[in-house]
């Protein structure tokens, strides 16, 4: 109940500085704005590396594939070369793409 009392002398000087004197609406929206609950923040929806990585490489096959006009030979040749990598490891991330990664998948595919 103090601290109520405290804000509202706050806010009346800080009208007083202002050298006005608040209308009863101006000290109510005054006194709610400081005990204004914080809104709570959106939820961040954490994506994964390895879902950025999934869907980078779709989209790249499916820009290069109409930039080039691909034919269905080459698309399946990608299809198999998803599977490939999702067989090597499934939540393979741009991150984990070293080079000796690349080579241990090298080795595996052939």
């Amino acid at each position: 109940m103090l601290k109520y009392y405290t804000d509202i002398q706050e806010i009346f000087k800080e009208f007083e500085v202002q050298d006005t004197i608040p209308t009863p609406q101006q000290l109510k929206d005054s006194f709610n704005d400081r005990h204004k609950q914080p809104e709570p923040e959106p939820e961040k929806v954490e994506v994964s590396q390895s879902v950025v990585f999934k869907k980078a490489f779709k989209e790249f096959i499916k820009e290069c594939g109409s930039q080039n006009s691909w034919g269905s030979a080459t698309y399946e040749k990608f299809a198999a070369v998803e599977n490939h990598l999702k067989n090597f490891e499934n939540n393979l991330s741009f991150d984990a793409l070293t080079e000796a990664k690349l080579m241990e998948y090298v080795k595996l595919s052939s």
